[in-house]
Order: structure tokens, then sequence, then C-alpha cells
């Protein structure tokens, strides 16, 4: 049950995160990012008979929605005089990092947070059904930690927006 609740939490942040890019993008006239809006249909989740409520079908309905973003970043090798002494290089280091992220259009457009892919070499992601895809960065804003990917396929599981209503 945590599983399940916290899989809905990462989907509703990440759904009001690719909601911001989404605007934030349009914005900008120089760059354009056609996305396909699904039509949305609302579940409401109500108790179950113990008065907990019951998120699996909301979590069925995102999980194949929400991707692992594993990041390499190359970072400078740090000094050390006695290697130098002894006539070996710094080499520099690949340090790893993961996050997650959502699918937004089946075209292949991810939010993700800016923190997870900042100063990433390479983005790869990963898909519930284990497909991976090697990712490119459309564009990010620090400034609210947002970051849109796109990865190269065809008619991805997308998570629909909602709105206030």
């Amino acid at each position: 049950m945590k599983k399940i609740l916290g899989l809905l939490l990462i989907a509703t942040a990440a759904g009001f995160a690719a909601v911001s890019t989404y605007v934030g993008l349009n914005k900008k006239e120089s760059q354009v990012v056609q996305v396909v809006q699904q039509p949305t249909h609302f579940t409401r989740i109500a108790p179950t008979e113990s008065g907990a409520l019951d998120f699996t079908l909301a979590a069925e309905r995102t999980v194949n929605a929400v991707v692992h973003v594993r990041t390499q970043t190359e970072l400078d090798p740090m000094y050390n005089p006695w290697m130098e002494f002894f006539g070996h290089e710094d080499e520099p280091q690949i340090q790893q990092g993961s996050g997650s992220g959502v699918i937004i259009s089946p075209n292949g457009y991810i939010v993700t947070n800016n923190h997870v892919i900042d100063g990433a070499k390479n983005i790869m992601i990963n898909l519930n059904d284990n497909r991976s895809y090697e990712a490119e960065i459309i564009g990010v804003d620090p400034a609210t930690d947002l970051a849109l990917l796109k990865v190269n396929a065809d008619n991805l599981p997308t998570v629909s927006f909602g709105n206030s209503e």
C-alpha cells in the first residue's frame, strides 16, 4: 500500500511539473513544443469500507507513464600529487544519478526535475515495461527545477492532464 501511495504522489507531483513546463515553454516564442493532449477521465477516489482511501485505480492508470531517469556526469579528477609523482594521470570520475519523470506526450516528451539532469552527459530513460531510450534535453528551468526531455519513440503511455475543477 505504501508503494502505491508513493507512486501516486510521484505521479501527481510530476503531472504538476509537466503542466508547469508545458505552460512555460508555450510562453516562449523561440521554442515550440507540440504536446498532444488526451481527453481526461476523472475517477474519484472514495474511501473503502474501512475508511482508508484506495489509490489502486489511480496507480494503475499512471504507472506506465512514470519513468526512471538515469544520468551520467563526468567530474573533473581530484588532484593527487602522489599519483603525479609516480607518473599516473588523474582520470575523470563518472558520477551516476537517478530520478523519475512523467511522459506527457505519446511522441516522447518527458518532464523531470532539473536537478536530476543538471550537468549530465548521458541520460537514459527506462519505462515500466523495461524499454530503454537515450534522451536529449529540450529545455530546463532551474528557477522552478523543471526539465523537458525527448526520446525517439511513438505511442508511449501518458498521464492525462487535469484541472482544479
